[in-house]
């Protein structure tokens, strides 16, 4: 019984060890807050847990004409941060 506790504890060391030595990815720096926006931006009410959907969608529209800038705004990588899609009409 002791050698399977020690089993144990030692596969969850062992998994620990991996988790802290796999690099971390590098997170894009927040967006300025909206105050900082130049412009007539307004906030669309959607919110996206990662910054590239919002870059996403926001290019999209711009390439579509349906908004001529997008800004995306005051997220971060915390998951309960989402980023704010801001846009400027034509």
């Amino acid at each position: 019984m002791q050698k399977r506790k020690l089993a144990i504890a030692l596969a969850g060391v062992a998994a620990t060890a991996a988790l802290v030595s796999t690099p971390v990815q590098a997170v894009a720096a927040p967006a300025p807050a909206p105050a900082t926006v130049a412009g007539d931006y307004y906030f669309t009410g959607e919110y996206f847990t990662y910054i590239n959907d919002c870059r996403a969608v926001g290019a999209e529209r711009v390439r579509l004409g349906w908004i001529a800038a997008y800004a995306c705004l005051n997220g971060s990588p915390a998951p309960w941060d989402d980023y704010e899609l801001w846009v400027r009409d034509n």
